[in-house]
C-alpha cells in the first residue's frame, strides 16, 4: 500500500483517482488545488505525488518545487 496525494482541480477526475487507487488498497489525499497540497504536505511523506499542472491557484510547477523541498525522496 502506498500513500499518494492527488493534487488536481476537476472534481470528477480528483474524485474517480481516489476512489480507483483505494480499491486497489492505497491512502489517498485528494487536494484540490496547490495551497490544499502544501497543507497536507505538512502531515508527512507520500510515496507519490499526482500532480495537475493547471491548477485555479498556481501553474502546478511551483508546488511541486515545495513538495519537493518539504518532502525530499530517498
Amino acid at each position: 500500500m502506498a500513500r499518494i496525494v492527488i493534487v488536481e482541480d476537476d472534481d470528477a477526475i480528483g474524485a474517480r483517482l481516489a476512489a480507483t487507487l483505494r480499491v486497489l488498497g492505497h491512502d489517498c489525499d485528494w487536494c484540490p488545488d496547490g495551497a490544499a497540497a502544501l497543507a497536507r504536505a505538512g502531515r508527512g511523506p507520500a510515496e507519490l505525488v499526482l500532480l495537475d499542472l493547471g491548477l485555479p491557484d498556481t501553474d502546478g510547477f511551483e508546488p511541486c518545487r515545495s513538495l519537493r523541498e518539504r518532502l525530499p525522496g530517498p
